[in-house]
């Protein structure tokens, strides 16, 4: 699975987040987002799953196709 960065960056300026309101606003780590966001690393279905509750959509939104 990877993050769709184009679906997630518009889900956030729509909701006037930064990357780091997401990241504490889900608990997961600034540098784990950004290695996400990067495609350094791929995200566990856990952290999508965070990500989504906090950007109040659906899981799949924010997977890349």
């Amino acid at each position: 699975m990877k993050l769709d960065l184009k679906k997630y960056e518009l889900l956030i300026a729509a909701k006037c987040l930064s990357d780091k309101d997401v990241s504490e606003l889900c608990g997961v780590g600034r540098s784990t987002l950004t290695q996400i966001k990067k495609g350094n690393r791929n995200p566990m279905p856990q952290t999508l799953g965070k990500i989504a509750k906090v950007l109040e959509v659906d899981v799949t939104e924010l997977i890349e196709n």
